[in-house]
C-alpha cells in the first residue's frame, strides 16, 4: 500500500512536470489542492517554470500560505517566474515575515527579479 501511494506521488510530480514544460499553469494549478505537501511543492515550483499570468497569481497569493515551506517555494518560484510585479508582493510579505530562511528566500526572490 505504501508503495503504490509513493508510485502515485511520483507520477504526479513527473505530470507536474511535463505541465510546465508544456507551459500549462492552470493545469498545474489544480495540484496545489493536493494532500500531499511534496506534490504542492512540486506545483510551486512548476509554476515559476511555466511562467503566464495563472503562474503569477497563484504564486503570489501563497506567500501568504501558512505553510513556511510553501511560502519559501512560492518566493523562489516568483524570481524564476521574472515577472518584475512580483517585487512589490515580494517586499510586502518580506516587512511581514519573521522566519530568517523565509526573510533569505524572500530577499533572494527579489534580487532575482531585479537582476532579471
Amino acid at each position: 500500500m505504501i508503495e503504490r501511494t509513493i508510485m502515485m506521488i511520483g507520477n504526479k510530480q513527473e505530470r507536474i512536470k511535463k505541465l510546465a514544460k508544456k507551459h500549462q499553469s492552470a493545469k498545474i494549478a489544480e495540484y496545489l489542492k493536493s494532500r500531499d505537501k511534496d506534490v504542492r511543492l512540486a506545483a510551486i515550483v512548476a509554476l515559476g517554470e511555466s511562467g503566464g499570468e495563472d503562474a503569477f497569481n497563484n504564486l503570489t497569493l501563497i506567500l501568504s500560505s501558512a505553510a513556511p515551506a510553501e511560502r519559501m517555494a512560492a518566493a523562489q518560484a516568483l524570481g524564476v517566474l521574472g515577472d518584475e510585479k512580483a517585487i512589490s508582493y515580494l517586499s510586502h510579505q518580506l516587512a511581514k515575515e519573521q522566519d530568517a530562511a523565509l526573510i533569505d528566500a524572500f530577499k533572494k526572490g527579489v534580487h532575482a527579479l531585479h537582476k532579471g
